[in-house]
């Protein structure tokens, strides 16, 4: 329509993914304002949600047999602006995740290539 919106949404979606929104300013998490918000109906004072972290976990095991594996999961990376924008890609696409990850590394070449050796960043290159 073309209108102003106003609305709270997380990320990443391929909604965040796809429009130009402008995030507006919000004071920056507290985590004692956030605790005095999640216990009142209606709290005197507000907060930004806090960051949640994702964390790529394997056991000692796995990691010893598959240490190339492990540098990968190390040095693997992204945000979720990126995310965002593969959730978008796939959305306006009707692509499927198999499509979304040749089109992420077709494109995103400056990304991925810090997740792997030289040597197979050349070699997967060579083969898109």
């Amino acid at each position: 329509r073309e209108k102003p919106v106003l609305f709270y949404h997380w990320a990443p979606t391929a909604l965040i993914g796809r429009f130009d929104f402008v995030k507006l300013d919000e004071p920056a998490y507290d985590e004692e304002t956030w605790e005095t918000m999640m216990e009142s109906e209606e709290p005197e004072n507000a907060t930004a949600y806090p960051v949640t972290r994702v964390v790529v976990g394997a056991n000692t095991d796995f990691t010893e047999e598959a240490p190339t594996l492990r540098t990968f999961f190390m040095n693997y990376g992204t945000t979720s602006a990126q995310t965002s924008a593969a959730l978008a890609y796939m959305q306006e696409n009707d692509a499927s995740p198999e499509e979304a990850a040749m089109h992420f590394l077709e494109n995103q070449g400056a990304v991925w290539r810090d997740w792997v050796p030289q040597t197979v960043s050349e070699r997967v290159a060579a083969s898109l």
